[in-house]
This record gives C-alpha cells, sequence and structure tokens, in this order.
C-alpha cells in the first residue's frame, strides 16, 4: 500500500504513543494484579475459537484466580450437560478416570473447542486441587458450561435424574414434553415449529415449557433444596437439574427464532446471551444459598471476545431492538456487576484451528495478516517496534472519553473532489447508484485511491460516492458491522491514545468458521475498544490449538 508522508509520521505516532502504554507480558501471573481483590466475575475472551496460547493463559490465569484469589466457578461457552460430566469428574463424583473421559460426551462440531490437549490440563489440575481442598475441609472448585444449542442432552439429563429422585414428577415432565419424542436433533425442532408438524403449536409450547420451569423452580427445587439432608440430595445435582429446565426454556426459544427471523437477525444471538447472563445470576443465588456462610462464589468466564466484550461499544450494539441490535454478555455483565473485569485477546498472524464454511471438520489455517485499518494492524506495528511478542494493555483510564467515530451527519459533510482511500477490500464499484446494478470492479484493494464529485444517500440511509467515468462505490451502510468503506486520504488516525481507543477501528472476530478469502465481510466489525473491555491482551503470532 503506497502512504503519504503524512499517513507513514502519523502511524509511527500513535505507534510511538502505544508503545509508552504496555506491559510486556512474561507470564500469565501478572494479569492476576490487574484484578482487584474485590473483583466478582473475570471474562476472559478470545479472538479465534482455535488459538493455541489464547487456550494456555486463559489456563494458567484461572489456576492462579482459583488458587491465590479465591476464585469459585469456571465456566465455560460449553454445553452444561457436557461439562457437568467434567464437574463430577473433578470432583470424584463419578467413574471417569481421566479428563480425556470425562469429556466423552462432546460429540458433536465443533469438537477442538473443549476436546484439547489445554483443557485437559485444566481439568487435571481442577481435579487434583479439589482432593487438595478436601483433605483440608475447604470448597472446591466447579466447572460449568453456560450455551444453550443442545436442549435435547439437557432434557435425557432432566428426565434421568428425576427418574430418580421423584419418579412421579419424571413421568409429569415425559407427558408435557411428548412433542420432542420423534425429535432428533435441536435444528429439526426449530424446523418442525416454524414450518412443519409442530407449527399448529408454535404459540402452545413455549407457554408450555415456561409455565413447566415457572412451577418446577417454585415447587420442586426450593423443595428439593429445603429438605436436601433429609432426602440424601447432592445440592450441585439440583442445581444442575434446575439449569437443564432453563436451557430447553431458552434453547426452545433459541432455535424457533433462528427459523422463524429473517436472515441476518439477531434475535437468537440476544436470546442465547442473554441466557449466558442468567446462568451467571443463577449460579450466584443457589451457591450463595447452599453456602453455610452464605458467601457469593466468584466466577471466571471463558468465552470468544464477540460474546464478553460490551456490545455496546460496537456498530451493532444497543439495549431495544429497533435497529436489529445486539447485546451480548459483557454488555449485561457490566451493567449488573460493577465489580467485573475482562479481557480480551488479540493476534496479527499465524494459524488457526476452524473450519471452512459449511464445512464439519476441523482444518489448521494459516491467518491473513491483520487488515491495515485495525486495532491489531497498529499493535502488530508497536510489537515491531518494542519487539515484543506479547503484552497487555489497560484501557480503563480511556472508557470514559466520548465517541470519535464519525457520524452519519459527519461523513455527508466530508469534502467531495478530493481524493479518498477505502478501508478495506470488500469494496466494489457499481456502474449505476442502485447497489444491485452492473459491478465495474468486483473487488477493489485496500487502500485504493480515487476521486468522488457526487455524494447521493438511499432509502436505507446507504451513503453512495459518484467517481467520475467509472461508476458509483458505498461510503457508509448504518448499522453494518463495519459502516464506513472509504474516506478522504487527510483524514488521519487520531494520535492521542484516549481518542484512538475510542475511534472505532476495525477488529477482527474468528469463530468456529475461518473464511479467508472473505475475510473482511466475515470477520471485521467496527469499535471503540477502549469501551469494549478493560485490557487487551495481544500476541503477535500464535499458533492453532491441538485436539485431542
Amino acid at each position: 500500500m503506497n502512504l503519504t508522508d503524512n499517513e507513514i509520521n502519523n502511524i509511527d505516532n500513535i505507534v510511538y504513543n502505544i508503545s509508552e502504554n504496555i506491559d510486556f507480558l512474561s507470564d500469565p501471573k501478572q494479569l492476576l494484579d490487574i484484578i482487584p481483590d474485590d473483583n466478582q466475575i473475570v471474562l476472559l475472551g478470545e479472538c479465534t475459537h482455535g488459538t493455541h496460547e489464547f487456550y494456555d493463559i486463559r489456563n494458567r490465569l484461572t489456576q492462579s484466580l482459583i488458587q491465590e484469589k479465591g476464585y469459585d466457578i469456571v465456566l465455560l461457552e460449553a454445553e452444561w450437560p457436557d461439562i457437568y460430566r467434567v464437574n463430577k469428574y473433578i470432583n470424584k463424583q463419578n467413574n471417569d478416570q481421566t479428563a480425556k473421559e470425562s469429556l466423552s460426551n462432546i460429540n458433536k462440531f465443533p469438537l477442538w473447542m473443549w476436546k484439547n490437549n489445554i483443557i485437559e490440563d485444566l481439568i487435571e489440575w481442577l481435579r487434583k486441587y479439589n482432593i487438595i481442598m478436601k483433605e483440608r475441609q475447604n470448597k472446591p472448585a466447579y466447572i460449568f458450561g453456560m450455551d444453550c444449542q443442545q436442549f435435547l442432552k439437557s432434557y435425557n439429563d432432566l428426565k434421568k435424574y428425576l427418574d430418580e429422585i421423584d419418579p412421579q414428577f419424571s413421568l409429569y415432565l415425559k407427558r408435557l414434553f411428548i412433542f420432542l419424542k420423534n425429535i432428533n436433533s435441536e435444528h429439526e425442532y426449530g424446523n418442525s415449529i416454524v414450518n412443519g408438524d409442530l407449527k399448529k403449536y408454535i404459540d402452545t409450547i413455549p407457554e408450555i415449557l415456561q409455565d413447566f420451569l415457572t412451577n418446577f423452580q417454585w415447587d420442586k427445587i426450593e423443595q428439593y433444596l429445603d429438605n436436601m439432608e433429609e432426602l440424601s440430595l447432592d445440592p450441585i445435582d439440583i442445581i444442575s437439574a434446575e439449569q437443564n429446565a432453563e436451557i430447553i426454556v431458552n434453547a426452545e426459544e433459541y432455535f424457533r427464532k433462528m427459523v422463524s427471523e429473517p436472515p441476518g437477525s439477531q434475535v437468537s444471538w440476544n436470546t442465547r446471551d442473554q441466557h449466558m447472563l442468567m446462568t451467571i445470576m443463577k449460579l450466584r443465588n443457589r451457591f450463595e444459598k447452599i453456602d453455610k456462610k452464605g458467601n457469593i462464589p466468584k466466577i471466571i468466564v471463558w468465552a470468544h471476545n464477540s460474546h464478553i466484550g460490551n456490545a455496546n461499544a460496537t456498530n451493532r450494539g444497543g439495549k431495544e431492538f429497533l435497529n436489529n441490535n445486539t447485546w451480548n454478555l459483557g454488555q449485561m455483565v457490566k451493567e449488573n456487576f460493577p465489580k467485573s473485569t475482562v479481557i480480551g485477546f488479540y493476534t496479527n498472524s499465524g494459524t488457526v484451528t476452524a473450519a471452512s464454511n459449511g464445512n464439519k471438520s476441523h482444518e489448521t489455517y494459516t491467518l491473513n495478516p491483520a487488515s491495515y485499518y485495525s486495532y491489531e494492524y497498529f499493535f502488530h506495528k508497536v510489537s515491531q517496534k518494542k519487539q515484543f511478542s506479547k503484552y497487555f494493555i489497560n484501557l480503563k483510564s480511556y472508557s470514559n472519553e466520548e465517541f470519535y467515530g464519525l457520524s452519519t451527519k459527519d461523513i455527508n459533510n466530508l469534502p467531495l473532489n478530493v481524493q479518498y482511500r477505502t478501508l478495506h477490500n470488500n469494496c466494489k464499484i457499481t456502474e449505476e447508484f442502485d447497489l444491485d446494478s452492473k459491478i465495474v470492479n468486483e473487488k477493489l484493494e485496500e487502500g485504493y485511491r480515487f476521486i468522488p464529485i457526487e455524494r447521493k444517500v438511499d432509502k436505507y440511509g446507504i451513503t453512495r460516492l459518484l467517481i467520475n467515468n467509472i461508476g458509483w462505490i458505498t461510503e457508509h451502510i448504518p448499522y453494518s458491522p463495519i459502516t464506513i468503506n472509504c474516506l478522504p486520504v487527510n483524514t488521519l488516525f487520531y494520535q492521542e491514545l484516549p481518542k484512538f481507543f475510542n475511534s472505532n477501528l476495525l477488529q477482527r472476530w474468528i469463530g468456529v468458521q475461518y473464511c479467508k478469502n472473505t475475510e473482511i465481510q466475515s470477520h471485521y466489525g467496527n469499535s471503540c475498544l477502549a469501551k469494549q473491555y478493560d485490557y487487551v491482551v495481544y500476541l503477535d503470532k500464535t499458533n492453532a490449538i491441538n485436539p485431542i
């Protein structure tokens, strides 16, 4: 990319400013010191679901938080029934002989997320830790899942538990949930209730489930907890039964809305993250009740950056749904639990374990280097300057700054007849103003220069620029993950860090699938980093996680 002298000086100044405000990360235990002693919840992120170093650092930090700061629960972005078996193993309550065996319930895509050598190490450490705690008559640690994407497992586990402790109520459960009898997968259920045999019950089934959950909690769970010693019931098993019931209700809504809502709707995402928050709140409430001293558990969460970073800091974030807004776990935790710490994890290059679009088998991919107009690009330049392969940044002092991104009004007032540049490689030129008109150039390179002579806004608020004798290019799309596609060349980055970290640059999110050839539109979005996280851990080059 050809940069002007002003652009080069601008980047160099920003890199210098960031370099003066970072801490070299030689040991994950350093992160222990940045978490206040009275903190209640730690959210640990990852910008991919397949990076070895992210798992390793979170593993070692988790062990330190439990051992040195009294954290009680590890909560994974995984399914409750799968990880509940692991919890049994670390507390020596089942017949599993190894961590690998305890992970056997995990049999659906993506297997590598939790069936890998780092998770095995964490599980074995938790088991050894709990053996020591039991010998000292101290409270153990627990590990659970907080996702809701496999409700049939929860239904089966709930049936099995009630068969043992309350056969009469179990029979009632089976009769009530008779509509699940011939359902073999969650996606099959979603299609059936929206478009198939269960469609006539689309209003009735959610009501039945919600009534069941309310009655089960008030009439049964409270009774089990109040009489657990007399009935010889394990209180954690009771909590698990309640959680499985919650999962059935919330996951039913999740899969129903996945099918019923139009493509691109964020409703199912919001349902899933609300369930994650409710899991945290439920565990805090229930563990406080069963603890002899009434202590509220301290919780460590492992999840993707897209879940733990505050959604309000992104273009799609919000508290309402007027513009198909997204809300997430990190946003809701910050609103409900001020004594919480959020740490995001990022990288520039290396390898990652993921699947290709539509493929269920994992592969090792080489990451594209970070886009030029992303935070990660600047972090990479800092690594080069300081010769730091990994470091962390304290963003808390910048979080109260105002938003320094461009508004729609600002964009519409930008000058014409000056040189512009594209901000990424997902821009195209069409022959006419209409987005669906003939494409003149399908994929412009990052930093492509042009001079616009006219600006027009369509009925959806999308702003397009006319390039003389060539065609139209999209400048701005409101409420999109990436809103701004091009800017005047003389529009430089903010050099002052409070403004820079609140200036809505790009960042990369890679989930279980990596669409390398369409990376910008598939994995990037704008954000104000200082409002997303309290701290960011950056590793310049990382490696793919090894599945077991």
